[in-house]
């Protein structure tokens, strides 16, 4: 998520919450896996997109859920 300021080797600060609103960052598990991405919704979809235009969205459906927004980083020099 380098284009929306979070770098490799950061922390990423997560306030839990089961939904988000447009536009926001959040982690999100995807089956046993955590990612962080942009959440948008259109309608009755809701999708995550990366920040990276090279990867494509994520649907969200059952076997996704929101931990929660993305608040802050913290990074170490």
């Amino acid at each position: 998520m380098v284009e929306e300021g979070i770098m490799e080797g950061d922390y990423v600060v997560v306030r839990p919450q089961p939904a988000a609103e447009q536009g926001e960052i959040v982690v999100a598990l995807i089956g046993d896996e955590a990612t962080v991405k942009k959440f948008k919704r259109k309608g009755k979809s809701i999708k995550l997109f990366p920040a990276n235009p090279f990867y494509s969205p994520i649907e969200v459906t059952e076997d996704v859920t929101i931990v929660g927004k993305v608040i802050g980083i913290i990074r170490y020099y």
